[in-house]
């Protein structure tokens, strides 16, 4: 009886160099294209940023690129805000994780926020300095360098650096995290043209494999690297377009299908109110959106209040 009582438990046991039946099961990792997180608007919004929105729903999917494209003011930075926790779910707007949270998040904002008392390279690895991590030099080094940062820069401030320049390292540092979702506002905005396509070449191989939501104003931008793009547009703002195209980007910038979907979505931003400046001077300052035609100039809205703040 005793032995068999003992011949149980050591069946029980997890014997050094195997595992138990219970220690090998682990979460199934995330198939390619399913989704894991859904940003809902509901057009019942009253406080911002929720009344920005009219009723759409996306869906941001594993291992793919969702593109947000859009007027300024339309509120497109606002919904990586959802996603970063700044804007908390609300009446009207909310973000609904489909499984696990993402462990390890990346935020390129539009400006780069690099400190100006570290050097360059310092700002790369900030942080693991937050983290109280020990950073990887190297690794660091080699961000820069592939974002066509040379050495001899990396040891500069930030007050030495062009915009583009500047741009670049905040772009080395969302490299350097090695996230699991990567939300980046118009990433690429300060860098010239043909520089433009090398960096998005580089963002597509180094983040082939990770979820990734970009806000930009370049229709071509969107076309060669989005899996899902939709184009924002209207007051309150819903979904005026949407085209999917699940290639692996970087998709080549004469392909035939980049070019159709850069003319559709070219397309779709001019037909938006204000979209286009000649339309602007027909209609004359007077009879601006913000602005109705009983208001004088001293009545109208300030900038911040007629799009909301921060809503870019």
């Amino acid at each position: 009886m005793f032995e068999s009582l003992l011949r149980a438990r050591r069946a029980l046991l997890v014997r050094p160099g195997k595992t138990s039946a219970k220690a090998t099961v682990s979460k199934p990792p995330r198939l390619p294209g399913s989704p894991i997180a859904c940003l809902r608007a509901s057009g019942a919004g009253k406080t911002f940023p929720a009344n920005l929105f009219a009723a759409f729903e996306l869906t941001i999917r594993a291992g793919q690129c969702l593109v947000i494209l859009g007027p300024s003011g339309v509120g497109k930075s606002s919904l990586l805000k959802l996603l970063i926790g700044e804007h908390k779910s609300q009446n009207g707007l909310s973000l609904s994780w489909l499984g696990p949270q993402p462990k390890r998040l990346a935020y390129m904002a539009q400006s780069d926020v690099l400190l100006p008392w570290r050097t360059v390279s310092a700002n790369v690895t900030l942080g693991d300095s937050l983290r109280g991590r020990r950073k990887d030099g190297a690794f660091a080094a080699a961000c820069l360098e592939q974002v066509g940062l040379e050495r001899r820069w990396h040891a500069a401030y930030p007050h030495q650096l062009s915009g583009g320049m500047r741009q670049r390292v905040a772009l080395a540092r969302c490299l350097y995290e090695r996230a699991e979702l990567v939300l980046m506002d118009e990433p690429l905005s300060a860098v010239d043209a043909a520089l433009r396509l090398d960096l998005q070449g580089l963002l597509a191989a180094k983040l082939a494999n990770t979820t990734r939501v970009l806000v930009t104003h370049d229709p071509f931008e969107a076309a060669r690297l989005g899996n899902a793009i939709v184009v924002l547009g209207g007051a309150p703002a819903s979904v005026c377009l949407q085209v999917d195209d699940r290639r692996r980007g970087p998709r080549a910038f004469d392909d035939a299908i980049v070019r159709q979907n850069a003319e559709r979505l070219t397309h779709c931003l001019l037909s938006q109110p204000w979209a286009r400046l000649d339309q602007r001077r027909d209609q004359g300052p007077s009879q601006g959106p913000s602005q109705s035609p009983s208001q004088s100039p001293s009545q109208s809205p300030s900038p911040s209040s007629a799009s909301g703040e921060g809503a870019l």
